[in-house]
């Protein structure tokens, strides 16, 4: 998306540009050296490339607003969910501990780490709370992908 967006600004900053030189030069050309019909015809000529290229180029822009607002939402949403190596340390730590639960030793271990709030520091709740947010920041990139 970054990329689309600076794609995006580039033909905005380039219509833009094409349009200002073209009023420049017409401008110029009819003010100081060239009068009569031939100017009038080539003032009504470029009237319309002129009215295309800038309403083109602020399509562009919005086009490059949306998908900067699509890929900061994304970023918004990646950077809230639950980083994968905590899910696999969990996994890790759930399998070794099933593994050698040969007495039952591990049985609360197995049943803390297989929990929804199981945290490798033990602050209770982390990933439920982790998960919770990551199913709200999803709906957040939904609507926010939506509305860009």
């Amino acid at each position: 998306m970054p990329t689309a967006a600076a794609a995006w600004e580039a033909l905005a900053a380039g219509l833009e540009s094409t349009s200002r030189a073209y009023c420049v030069v017409i401008s110029q050309l009819q003010g100081e050296s060239w009068s009569g019909s031939a100017s009038a015809a080539m003032g009504s000529a470029v009237a319309p490339y002129l009215a295309w290229a800038t309403a083109t180029g602020a399509q562009a822009e919005q086009a490059a607003s949306g998908a900067r607002a699509a890929a900061a939402a994304y970023e918004a949403a990646f950077a809230a969910t639950v980083p994968p190596a905590l899910v696999i340390a969990n996994r890790d730590q759930l399998a070794t501990l099933v593994a050698t639960n040969v007495l039952g030793q591990n049985t609360t271990a197995i049943g803390t780490c297989a929990s929804p709030g199981f945290s490798e520091t033990s602050e209770p709740g982390l990933i439920l709370r982790a998960w919770r947010k990551e199913v709200c920041s999803g709906s957040e990139q939904e609507v926010s992908g939506r509305a860009a």
